[in-house]
């Protein structure tokens, strides 16, 4: 991954360096236009509003934002309710700047929301340490906020963000919508100052997507914002913009699929509980079976044998009722009836004694200590 951002061009190169420095003079002041001021607020609004269709990943440990290209951070604060811990990445230090002072005054501590100055695209130009740091790596959600257009190769920037996210994680994107898709007017590339700095006057739905797609995302979604944003003729006029989403490959956590499993857990241990003792009760069942058939067999010969030896009136009646081999088992346990008697007993206090242990072992399982604490996930961020 290091050699793909290393090889960018030198014209991406130097778009990156006149974002750096254009956004390096104007941090303190831009935020105060009042256009600015009314797309920031529409920008809140439309993150808000649209939370079920975002669908932020949650975890038990809390879920982690990453606000790249985050200004004074204005998605970040829109969203800071929904997540647990919330991290920036600007390439203008001044921004950076003014990020962190709006957090502190929001009273967000730092290890709740804190910006730092690097640049994926071009890590070398501003070098970061912490951005290869766990801190800043494994994010349930990765916002990008009318920023891609500043970037040279914004297919290669959303493979970046990408590579952000925790596996089931969520990339966002926001931006315009290129004029032919929109159908408003084309903006004009004028002198106003920021122009210099853009790489793209929006962009159309499959631009987007196939990036998404080369990123290995799944589950696209593209939706318009609910109203157009005013921004001044010279820059552009009337625009559309859009919100853009798509999964990492994996499962995320999620609180509802959570519940629902400590809900079903229970009433499938019991339906094994039930088919063990079920088990048990057939086991038992077929081991009197024939504990019993076994002896209603001997009774029948012992009660041949006491007939055939005991009234020797019967001896017609005998001789038509007991066969041959019947006179010879009758005989048998005859002479040997103490043996017999003495063996049958002992089957019959192994048998039992060994059906005993299995059913206790069946019966039997292990205690898996409940550890406090375990589901219930850290208070989202107020």
């Amino acid at each position: 991954m290091g050699d793909k951002i290393n090889s960018i061009s030198d014209e991406a190169k130097a778009l990156g360096e006149k974002n750096k420095e254009h956004f390096d003079q104007v941090a303190a002041e831009v935020f105060k236009h009042p256009w600015i001021q009314r797309l920031c607020n529409q920008i809140s609004d439309e993150l808000r509003q649209n939370l079920d269709w975002i669908g932020i990943p949650e975890r038990p440990d809390g879920s982690k934002m990453l606000d790249y290209a985050c200004g004074n951070g204005v998605a970040s604060r829109a969203l800071a309710s929904n997540v647990s811990v919330v991290r920036g990445i600007d390439i203008s230090s001044k921004m950076v700047e003014q990020y962190n002072m709006l957090a502190e005054a929001a009273g967000f501590s730092p290890e709740e929301m804190r910006a730092i100055h690097g640049d994926l695209m071009n890590p070398e130009a501003s070098p970061s340490p912490e951005i290869d740091t766990p801190e800043f790596n494994d994010f349930d959600l990765v916002v990008m906020c009318m920023a891609l257009h500043h970037v040279q190769d914004y297919a290669a920037m959303i493979q970046r963000l990408s590579d952000k996210l925790h596996p089931g994680g969520v990339l966002l994107i926001i931006d315009l919508v290129a004029s032919s898709e929109s159908g408003l007017p084309e903006a004009p590339r004028t002198k106003e100052l920021s122009n210099h700095t853009m790489s793209k006057m929006g962009f159309t739905e499959m631009e987007v997507k196939t990036a998404f797609e080369k990123a290995g995302l799944s589950d696209w979604s593209w939706r318009w914002c609910s109203e157009r944003s005013q921004v001044p003729e010279e820059i552009g006029g009337e625009q559309q913009g859009f919100l853009a989403r798509g999964l990492t490959m994996g499962m995320p956590y999620s609180k509802q699929v959570h519940a629902a499993f400590d809900q079903v857990t229970p009433l499938v241990a019991a339906g094994f509980e039930v088919l063990r003792t079920t088990k048990n009760i057939a086991v038992f069942l077929a081991f009197l079976q024939v504990f019993i058939t076994l002896i209603l067999t001997l009774t029948l010969f012992a009660i041949l044998a006491v007939v055939y030896s005991v009234n020797p009136d019967l001896e017609e009646e005998r001789r038509a009722l007991v066969t041959p081999c019947m006179q010879w088992i009758a005989s048998w346990v005859l002479e040997y009836g103490a043996l017999t008697a003495w063996i049958l007993k002992i089957l019959v206090v192994v048998g039992t004694a060994g059906l005993g242990i299995f059913i206790w072992q069946g019966s039997t399982t292990d205690v898996v200590p409940e550890v406090e604490g375990e589901d219930d996930a850290p208070e989202d961020i107020e």
